[in-house]
């Protein structure tokens, strides 16, 4: 079979076919805008599941990330490219029109958030000084391509549509979880293939459906329904910090109601002091994790605590590249043998290292102590304009970029899902872009909906 697929007449075949339903899915949708505004709405969501890493063939394939996998081949990258190329093309007609704003949207978040072009830059430079530039810029190309999706998508939507979105791509993760299981150690993976990743997302999908129930009367049991099978996966997940992620979560949901009354300074203060008790406490437990999991949980533990790995790093290997870093993706790479910068991150116990298990020490080592502190400035103003627009906006929807925010807080403090292509990152720039638009005067604002309505 492989040998008939791979036969040259054959190829040629299947390319022409090919070609000639992209020309007519073309022709159509450039007779048809609303045709092509579903279709749209259809690879979003293919987006979303996407970066949600499904561990499903298709969305592998599709995942922008695997065109930087070490070891890959040139035909596999040109056919994946060939493949974006052919959707750009039949969306054509649409973008014609609604990329016609987009260089003065990114002059907008330009200046409401100057840091995060910063970091972006670095991100790109950083193959300058990487031990292995090409792989570097592979990486960083991939981040930086998939942030312009996200900024495309986000200026094209508002928050409620946003929202829809995340609701029920979550809703369709939870019913294939719930389908393919996938048991890995203790715990179900499902289709993410990691139980702490499991249930992260489903810690997540209940939240938003919770929030749902709580502000929209519609589809009240369907919503009930889905809560409670989020809550199944992330008890199966058998991930004890995706359930404390949960009760923080909806704890901050229910403060949210009582800070959005305060002035925006008042809510602002609320808002951070929530956070860094939030951060403290999850520090905490993980200076007596060894405590917390073998003497109270009953668990195993394979190394001694989070803790000394990141003492380890900082030792070792954050202050000989204090100022840099190592360049985007460059320090945890196991396939150059010996070379692996990260070869010695080895305890006594012999349990090895592969990732920092926390986001925030990665881009450290990543992009060192500018790249940390361009992000923590981006972070920080993206936080006073969540809790403005918060404080100003009469809509529900509008605490939705502060659970986003926490969101991103709380992983990060034991896992390393940072600055990479995710779910995180992705709803990162969601929330940017869409404060930077949202937090605009009232005729900006006024002139952008009128604009938006147009392209329907």
């Amino acid at each position: 079979m492989k040998d008939i697929i791979l036969d040259p007449v054959f190829l040629v075949f299947i390319l022409a076919i090919g070609l000639i339903y992209i020309g007519v899915v073309f022709h159509l949708t450039s007779r048809n805008p609303k045709l092509a505004a579903k279709l749209e709405t259809l690879l979003v969501v293919v987006f979303i599941l996407t970066f949600s890493r499904l561990e499903l063939e298709l969305f592998e394939r599709l995942s922008p990330e695997s065109l930087a996998e070490h070891g890959k081949t040139l035909p596999a990258i040109a056919a994946q490219l060939g493949l974006y190329a052919a959707l750009l093309f039949i969306l054509l007609p649409r973008l014609r029109h609604t990329l016609k704003d987009f260089l003065h949207i990114l002059s907008i978040i330009l200046t409401q958030d100057p840091f995060l072009y910063l970091l972006m830059l670095m991100v790109g430079l950083s193959a300058i000084w990487s031990q292995t530039p090409i792989e570097t810029f592979k990486m960083s190309l991939v981040l930086l391509s998939t942030t312009t999706i996200c900024v495309y998508i986000a200026k094209q939507y508002n928050w409620p549509k946003l929202d829809n979105f995340f609701r029920w791509s979550g809703a369709l993760v939870a019913l294939l979880s719930l389908i393919i299981r996938n048991p890995i150690g203790k715990g179900w993976s499902g289709v993410l293939g990691h139980p702490n990743q499991l249930g992260s997302s489903m810690a997540l999908v209940a939240t938003l459906w919770i929030w749902y129930i709580i502000n929209h009367g519609k589809q009240r049991w369907l919503a009930l329904v889905i809560v409670g099978i989020s809550i199944l996966l992330l008890d199966r997940a058998n991930s004890a910090g995706a359930k404390v992620q949960l009760v923080v979560l909806i704890s901050f949901l229910i403060y949210l109601r009582f800070v959005k009354s305060l002035s925006s300074q008042w809510a602002f203060i609320a808002v951070v002091l929530f956070l860094v008790i939030v951060t403290i406490v999850t520090i905490l437990v993980t200076e007596n994790l060894e405590t917390i999991v073998v003497d109270t949980l009953g668990k195993d533990l394979t190394f001694t605590g989070r803790t000394p790995l990141w003492q380890l790093l900082w030792a070792r290997k954050i202050k000989s590249h204090f100022w840099l870093g190592y360049g985007y993706e460059s320090f945890w790479q196991p396939w150059r043998g010996i070379d692996n910068p990260a070869n010695d991150v080895v305890f006594a116990n012999g349990w090895r290292a592969t990732h920092a298990h926390n986001g925030f020490v990665e881009l450290f080592l990543a992009l060192g102590v500018i790249g940390f502190v361009l992000f923590a400035f981006s972070f920080l103003t993206t936080i006073a304009r969540a809790v403005l627009y918060m404080s100003q906006s009469k809509e529900a929807e509008s605490v939705l970029p502060l659970v986003f925010l926490i969101f991103l807080l709380i992983p990060n403090l034991s896992l390393s899902r940072l600055l990479e292509f995710g779910d995180i990152w992705c709803y990162y720039i969601f929330v940017v872009v869409r404060l930077s638009l949202d937090t605009q005067g009232k005729p900006h604002r006024d002139r952008m909906e009128r604009s938006h309505q147009l392209q329907y």
